[in-house]
């Protein structure tokens, strides 16, 4: 019984891990396939990090949002799952789309408004997972949203400079 418990969980994480690598494969084509001019000629706060800086931090969110599904997945089935599962899912869809609308369209607005409701979204993941008593959900989706607050004052700044 335990083997299999084991085995569904090991499934579970790694079903989670590959769905955010590719919502990631996805969110990067918008990014590799429109650097260009328009966005290294943007005028840039002080506060907007170096590039590699992004390849550091982007891996370590993205395996903290897979194991968060992961968890949610997890827990016994129940509204407060359901609903922690759902806003899970539009938060890593409107992630995956941020950079379609900043780089690809080129509107730091819509990518400002987008970051907007991730991290809306990104709460009710943490308030649901404060209901089911997960602490790693709180404090894993907790460092997430502080990275989505500075990604937005750093969008914003974009925005305002130019």
């Amino acid at each position: 019984m335990e083997n299999n418990s084991s085995t569904k969980h090991f499934f579970s994480a790694l079903f989670f891990l590959l769905l955010v690598f590719v919502m990631q494969q996805v969110s990067s084509a918008f990014v590799e396939i429109s650097i260009d001019p328009w966005y290294i000629e943007l005028k840039k706060p002080n506060i907007n990090p170096p590039g590699w800086f992004f390849q550091i931090v982007w891996p370590i969110l993205y395996v903290i949002i897979a194991l968060v599904g992961h968890t949610f997945w997890n827990q016994p089935k129940s509204r407060e799952r359901t609903l922690g599962l759902t806003f899970w899912a539009l938060q890593i869809l409107f992630n995956t789309l941020w950079p379609f609308f900043f780089f690809s369209q080129k509107s730091p607005i819509l990518g400002f408004i987008d970051l907007l409701v991730v991290i809306i979204f990104s709460l009710y993941v943490i308030y649901y997972g404060k209901k089911l008593r997960s602490s790693w959900i709180v404090y894993g989706f907790s460092a997430y949203v502080l990275w989505l607050i500075y990604a937005a004052i750093v969008n914003l700044s974009i925005i305002l400079l130019n």
